[in-house]
C-alpha cells in the first residue's frame, strides 16, 4: 500500500488512481459545515457546469490548443487555452468529471493508467469541426510530477496538427502520383551508400531490372553481375567522379535481366550530404530507354538505307510545312543535287514561282526542270510532290522527291535525235525510191507497153494466138505501171512536196476509199496553210498508217478523217466503227500494238506532240494526235 501521492506498490494502485480521477469525492456533513460562503458559490458553479460537460471533440473544438493539469483526485489546478474567449473559471478548481463526458473520462483514465505503467505518454489523433472546417488535433495524456517529487498529476494537452496533417496527406498523394508517374515513364529511383558500397532501388526500377522488389540492399559485386561487362568500368568511373569531384552523373548502362534480356537504363544522380558536409549517399533516378534507343536505332538504320537508296537512284527527299512556309526535311542528297544549304533553300528560288505556288496551295504536281547549278552546270530534275492531309482533309504538308535525270534526259534526247535522223533518212530513202520507181521502173514498164503495142500492130491479122498473147502481155505491163505508180505515191507522194498537205491528203483518201471499198469522209479545211515539212510528213504518215489499220484489222465499212489547225497545234483524228482493239497482257501483242501504231507514236513524239489510241471492243477505235507546228521549250530554265 502507498499514500495517495506515493509510488504504487502494485497494479491495483494504478487503477485506484485512475478511479480517483474520474470519481467525485463526496464531502462529509462536518466538512460541509466548515465550507465558506465562497466554497458554496463554487459548488453551485460546479453543479451548473455539470450540464455542460464536453466530449473530447467538443473540448478541442472549444479550447483549440490547450494544456491542463489535474491532481490524482481529478481537480484541475493549471489550465491554458489558445482560444482567448475561453472562460478559465469553468475549468480551474473543477474536477474532470464536472467538465467531461463519461466516455471522455474513460479514455483519459485508461490512457493515464497506461502512461503510469509504461512511464510513457499516450496519444491519439482527433478530428473536430471548427468554424473554418475540420481540424486535426494531437491529444496527449501523461503522468507527471506535481507539487512534490512524490506526488503525481495528470497532464492533458491538445495541439492543432491540421497543417502537418495536410502536409502529410499532400506528401502521400504526391508520392502516389510520383509512383504512378514512374510506372508510366518506366522510371525508378536508386541510392548508393558509399560506406557500405551497396545499392538499393525503388520497386519500379526493380521490376525494370528483373529483380525482386523485396530484395535486400545489393552489394557492388552483385551489381557488377547485373551491368553489362562492357559498361561496368564506365559506370564505376562515373560514380567515382561524382563522389570525388562532383562531376554530374548522366549515363546510359545496359543491364542483363534475369530472363536474359537486355535493358538500357538512363541514369542521373546527385550526392546527398549531412549538415556537416559529410557524404551520406548518392541518390539517382533511372529510366528505361530500351524501346526509345531501339526505335532510334531502327530509324537511323532506315535513314541510312534511304540515304544509300537516294545515292544509288540519284534522288533526294524533301518535306514542306504549308502553315509555317518552311521545309521540315531536306535530305543530304537533295541538298547535294540542288546545291543549296538548309538555311538558303527556298521553293521559289529552286523551282520558280509557278511550282512554288502549287507548293503553298498544297496541290500535287510533277514537273521536269532544267536547273542551272550555282557552279554553272546545267542539270535536269524531275520533281514529284503529294500533299499530306490533316484530319479536316485540308493539306497540312507536302512530301516529295527530286530526281536528277540529267543523264537519262541526255540519253533520251540523243535517242530522239537519232530516231528523228532515222525517220528523216527513211523518208528520204522513200522519196528517192519513189522517184526511182516512177522515173526508171515506171518508164521502163511504160516503154514495154508501147513496144508490145507495136508488136501487136506488126502481127498479121490471122495470127490470132500471137495477137492474144501480145495483148495479154500489154495489159500486164499496163497493170504493172499502175502498181508502180501507186507504190511510188504511197511511199512518198510528190504532191506533198509540190502542192502541200491538203491536196496530198485529198488524193490519198480518195484513192484509199476506191481501193478498199471503205466509205471514208474527210473534214479538212481547204485553206489549210502550209506547215513545216516535218509536220506535214508526220500528219500524212499518221493518217496513212491509221487508215491502213482500219482496212486490215477493224472490219469497219466506214472511216472518218478530221484535220484542223489552231493556236499553233494541228489536231488529227481518224475514227472507225469496227471491232476495236482488245487489250493484251503482252506489250508486243499486235492486238494492242497494231501495225504502224508504234511508228505513229514515235513520229508524233519526235515533234513533242501527243498521241492517243482510244479503243473499246465492239465500239471502234479512234487515233488522235496533237502536233505543235511551232516547237516550244518543254521546260523552263532557271539560272542561279
Amino acid at each position: 500500500m502507498t499514500s495517495q501521492f506515493g509510488e504504487p506498490e502494485h497494479e491495483e494502485s494504478l487503477n485506484r488512481e485512475s478511479v480517483e480521477i474520474i470519481s467525485s469525492r463526496k464531502s462529509s456533513p462536518r466538512e460541509h459545515t466548515r465550507k465558506s460562503t465562497a466554497s458554496l458559490h463554487i459548488e453551485r458553479h460546479r453543479r451548473v457546469r455539470k450540464n455542460r460537460r464536453h466530449s473530447l471533440q467538443s473540448l478541442v473544438a472549444s479550447l483549440h490548443d490547450f494544456v491542463l493539469l489535474a491532481r490524482v483526485d481529478g481537480t484541475i489546478y493549471t489550465f491554458w487555452s489558445s482560444n482567448s474567449a475561453t472562460d478559465e473559471s469553468a475549468f480551474l478548481g473543477n474536477k474532470l468529471a464536472d467538465v467531461l463526458e463519461p466516455s471522455a473520462l474513460d479514455w483519459i483514465a485508461t490512457s493515464f493508467a497506461k502512461a503510469a505503467k509504461t512511464s510513457r505518454e499516450e496519444n491519439c489523433e482527433l478530428c473536430a469541426e471548427l468554424n473554418d472546417g475540420p481540424h486535426w488535433f494531437w491529444l496527449r495524456v501523461a503522468r507527471m510530477f506535481s507539487i512534490s517529487p512524490n506526488s503525481r498529476a495528470l497532464c492533458l494537452s491538445a495541439r492543432d496538427i491540421t497543417a502537418q496533417k495536410k502536409m502529410f496527406v499532400d506528401v502521400q498523394r504526391n508520392e502516389a502520383i510520383m509512383a504512378e508517374a514512374q510506372q508510366l515513364a518506366e522510371m525508378g529511383s536508386w541510392e548508393y551508400y558509399p560506406a557500405q558500397e551497396a545499392f538499393s532501388w525503388s520497386p519500379v526500377l526493380s521490376r525494370l531490372l528483373g529483380v525482386k522488389p523485396d530484395a535486400p540492399v545489393m552489394s557492388m559485386n552483385r551489381m557488377q553481375r547485373l551491368i553489362h561487362p562492357e559498361d561496368f568500368p564506365g559506370a564505376k568511373r562515373d560514380l567515382r567522379s561524382l563522389i570525388e569531384h562532383g562531376v554530374p552523373l548522366d549515363n546510359e548502362l545496359r543491364f542483363i535481366r534475369a530472363d536474359g534480356g537486355v535493358c538500357i537504363i538512363h541514369s542521373r544522380a546527385i550526392v546527398i550530404r549531412d549538415d556537416s558536409g559529410l557524404l551520406v549517399r548518392v541518390s539517382g533516378m533511372g529510366q528505361d530507354v530500351t524501346r526509345q534507343r531501339d526505335a532510334e536505332w531502327r530509324l537511323a538504320r532506315n535513314q541510312a538505307l534511304l540515304a544509300e537508296g537516294e545515292q544509288i537512284a540519284n534522288f533526294g527527299t524533301w518535306e514542306y510545312d504549308i502553315q509555317s512556309g518552311k521545309a521540315t526535311l531536306l535530305s543530304d542528297q537533295f541538298l547535294k543535287l540542288t546545291g543549296f544549304s538548309r538555311e538558303d533553300w527556298r521553293p521559289e528560288a529552286c523551282w520558280g514561282k509557278k511550282l512554288a505556288r502549287f507548293l503553298t496551295q498544297g496541290k500535287p504536281f510533277e514537273s521536269t526542270l532544267r536547273y542551272r547549278m550555282p557552279d554553272g552546270q546545267m542539270r535536269v530534275h524531275l520533281v514529284r510532290a503529294l500533299p499530306v492531309l490533316a484530319s479536316d482533309d485540308s493539306p497540312k504538308r507536302i512530301i516529295g522527291i527530286l530526281q536528277d535525270i540529267t543523264e537519262q534526259t541526255r540519253n533520251e534526247e540523243e535517242l530522239s535525235r537519232l530516231s528523228q535522223k532515222l525517220m528523216h533518212t527513211r523518208d528520204q530513202d522513200r522519196r528517192e525510191m519513189a522517184r526511182e520507181l516512177h522515173e526508171s521502173v515506171g518508164q521502163t514498164l511504160a516503154g514495154m507497153k508501147m513496144a508490145l503495142g507495136q508488136v501487136r500492130d506488126a502481127l498479121p491479122e490471122d495470127a490470132l494466138g500471137a495477137l492474144a498473147a501480145v495483148e495479154s502481155a500489154r495489159e500486164l505491163a499496163e497493170a504493172a505501171v499502175r502498181e508502180v505508180r501507186t507504190i511510188s505515191y504511197l511511199m512518198h507522194p510528190p504532191m506533198l512536196d509540190e502542192a502541200g498537205l491538203f491536196p496530198a491528203l485529198r488524193w490519198y483518201i480518195r484513192g484509199f476509199a476506191e481501193r478498199s471499198g471503205i466509205a471514208t469522209t474527210m473534214d479538212i479545211p481547204e485553206d489549210l496553210v502550209r506547215l513545216p515539212e516535218e509536220a506535214e510528213i508526220v500528219v500524212f504518215r499518221v493518217i496513212q498508217e491509221a487508215l491502213t489499220n482500219v482496212h486490215r484489222y477493224s472490219g469497219s465499212q466506214t472511216a472518218a478523217v478530221r484535220v484542223e489547225a489552231h493556236n499553233g497545234t494541228v489536231h488529227v483524228e481518224v475514227r472507225d466503227e469496227g471491232c476495236g482493239l482488245t487489250p493484251s497482257p503482252s506489250a508486243n501483242s499486235p492486238a494492242i500494238a497494231g501495225v504502224g501504231i508504234a511508228s505513229m507514236r514515235e513520229r508524233v513524239k519526235l515533234l513533242d506532240g501527243t498521241f492517243e489510241l482510244i479503243t473499246e471492243p465492239g465500239k471502234g477505235t479512234m487515233v488522235r494526235a496533237l502536233i505543235p507546228v511551232r516547237q516550244e521549250a518543254r521546260v523552263n530554265v532557271i539560272d542561279m
